[in-house]
């Protein structure tokens, strides 16, 4: 096994609650076709007849990762086992996180790969990833498309003899430009066949998201063949890099956050204003980008138990997950350690 196939094995995906089987398979065939090792369903396990409309889409090429699926019922059970989550959205609104082009997801996750987990994140056919959901990741996944603007709106170019301010639609027949039915009604029309095909009616979707939202499964193809591509283009430069230290891995990532929630719940009581959960987001957001080392998270994580400490925060925590007990338990151990030092 080649170096760039056993960090594309360190990839994993995750469907969020994706509503047709077909999709499921045809997925499965993209992300093994780029290497991609591992299948993560987050909802309800197939049925045998949707396993095999599954397993027909993925061709007995990717039938190990249908048959070989992890289901979870919620996100959040799965989010501990990866450095990283990258989520993929089509929708660029104000309240959502600075997002990358697939071109650029290799360089941020390079060095990454090299020593724990990555999961690129898909949500539901006909509606996408939640802002919440996108809150749990690290990254964010954008595929520019050239049929819609910035804005999400169809960029038609301004159409000769079209009154300025007046769309060619609102105009009679008789009156709109020769050219105005090749270029809107045919993008329109493959846009209904697209969402046929996926079994979304077309005038369910949001008008914003009509022109720019791709299959399932040609969206985890194009991210997936993009990752791959920049991380075989890195793989000769990255031969040649000094040593590196070694990047921080999952559970050490999860305690350094647990113990952040901590330090954030104190001082959410100190000023009451109730910003630990904004807090955390933005803090997630900066941890992916800086690629924290084993030392630096454990650093952060001791930093937050004594912050923690001062304001003596233990009977106020209702969150007893096994994170946030390990994280409260490394309070009175930094303590000690200090005391000995």
């Amino acid at each position: 096994m080649s170096s760039l196939d056993a960090l594309m094995g360190r990839v994993s995906l995750i469907l969020l609650r994706p509503k047709y089987p077909e999709n499921i398979g045809a997925a499965a065939r993209a992300a093994w076709a780029m290497g991609i090792g591992q299948l993560v369903v987050i909802g309800s396990p197939l049925s045998v007849q949707a396993q095999e409309q599954a397993l027909k889409m993925a061709t007995h090429h990717a039938a190990h990762l249908v048959t070989g699926i992890r289901y979870a019922a919620q996100l959040v059970e799965v989010l501990a086992d990866f450095v990283v989550v990258v989520g993929a959205t089509a929708r660029r609104g104000r309240q959502r996180m600075a997002f990358v082009n697939p071109e650029g997801l290799a360089e941020s996750l390079r060095p990454i790969l090299v020593h724990g987990p990555v999961a690129l994140l898909f949500g539901p056919e006909d509606t996408g990833l939640a802002n919440h959901d996108l809150a749990a990741c690290g990254l964010v996944v954008t595929i520019p498309t050239s049929i819609s603007d910035h804005r999400g709106k169809l960029n038609c170019k301004r159409l000769q003899g079209t009154p300025a301010g007046v769309s060619p639609a609102r105009l009679p027949a008789r009156k709109r430009p020769v050219n105005y039915t090749s270029v809107c009604e045919q993008a329109a029309g493959q846009l209904s066949e697209d969402c046929e095909a996926d079994g979304v009616p077309c005038d369910r979707l949001p008008t914003s998201d009509r022109l720019r939202s791709l299959n399932l499964a040609q969206a985890v193809m194009i991210i997936s063949y993009a990752l791959r591509q920049g991380l075989s283009q890195r793989e000769e430069a990255s031969a040649s890099r000094l040593y590196q230290p070694r990047s921080a891995s999952p559970e050490e990532l999860a305690a350094m956050f647990a113990a952040s929630r901590l330090a954030c719940l104190s001082l959410d009581r100190v000023s009451g204003q109730g910003l630990a959960e904004t807090r955390l987001r933005h803090l997630r957001q900066a941890v992916s980008r800086a690629q924290l080392s084993a030392k630096e998270a454990k650093l952060l994580k001791d930093f937050c138990c004594q912050l923690a400490e001062l304001d003596d925060l233990q009977p106020i925590v209702s969150d007893t997950s096994p994170l946030l007990l390990a994280a409260s338990k490394g309070v009175a151990a930094v303590h000690d350690e200090g005391d000995r030092s």
